[in-house]
């Protein structure tokens, strides 16, 4: 079960997901980004889909539910919140979707003005949304909501941070082929902006520099809690993933496999 939160490399985690489970693989999601799934409605789809082994979902909220006489192995991707708030952006800002507000004010507005936008109309969407997310999606989190979506996370059984992607991939691949035989994880990275920088610092003073030193501090302020959140599970993917008999090995193979990929598709001359 992937849990998808919005902008967090969640096509790449499906691509793969498809890729390895073909037919068994199944996304569940609402009529909008709005729409919630209910574990009911989960449990309907897997009654009729016995054959399935893997889903994708943005909008059933986490923990896992418990059905007896299953099984389930939930991932979780979180990211920097500043960084994910730029990817928000350029997806707004380049979609098609005429009828979407937020793509419509992404079009018009520059980012500041963009997440001006969202803090007056939308601030579940930009005030700490991941660990928004982890509660329930309900509310503009507190204090305490932060110790509830750490508790949240440990039970996850795979968690990362789109910067350690490949570490969480490696992790998963471990994690799950006891249970679902031989599995490759390697990718081709899906739905990234063109151009977009590979280091998080200089993806940060991108922002910095859009949106103004006094706005990047606000943004700041409002992800406190995303901000922490995203430092938790950094510091728990490396704690899991240095457990992995032959940890350093498993990443030079998975590095391999994924450049294997990328020359795959260069046309032959």
């Amino acid at each position: 079960m992937h849990y998808h939160i919005f902008k967090n490399a969640g096509t790449t985690i499906e691509w793969v997901l498809a890729n390895n489970f073909r037919r068994k693989f199944a996304r569940l999601d609402g009529k909008d980004r709005f729409f919630i799934i209910t574990q009911n409605e989960l449990l309907e789809l897997l009654k009729s889909r016995p054959d399935i082994h893997a889903i994708s979902t943005h909008t059933l909220f986490p923990p896992k539910p418990n059905i007896d006489g299953l099984h389930i192995h939930d991932l979780v991707l979180v990211r920097h919140p500043l960084d994910r708030l730029m990817s928000m952006y350029d997806f707004y800002h380049r979609a098609n979707d005429k009828s979407d507000p937020l793509g419509e004010a992404a079009r018009k507005l520059e980012p500041e003005k963009f997440f001006a936008f969202l803090i007056q109309k939308y601030p579940h969407l930009i005030n700490n949304a991941q660990v928004n997310y982890l509660n329930g999606g309900r509310k503009i989190p507190r204090d305490p909501d932060l110790q509830r979506a750490i508790r949240v996370i440990e039970q996850f059984s795979i968690v990362g941070t789109a910067d350690l992607f490949d570490m969480f991939m490696v992790s998963a691949e471990y994690a799950l082929s006891p249970y679902f035989g031989a599995l490759d994880f390697s990718y081709l990275p899906q739905n990234v902006a063109v151009g977009r920088s590979p280091e998080l610092s200089s993806r940060l003073e991108i922002l910095k520099e859009k949106c103004g030193l006094q706005f990047y501090e606000r943004l700041r302020k409002l992800n406190k809690l995303d901000l922490e959140l995203n430092d938790f599970v950094t510091k728990e993917l490396c704690r899991r993933f240095e457990r992995i008999p032959d940890h350093e090995r498993r990443m030079m193979d998975f590095k391999n496999r994924c450049s294997r990929q990328a020359k795959d598709l260069v046309p032959a001359r």
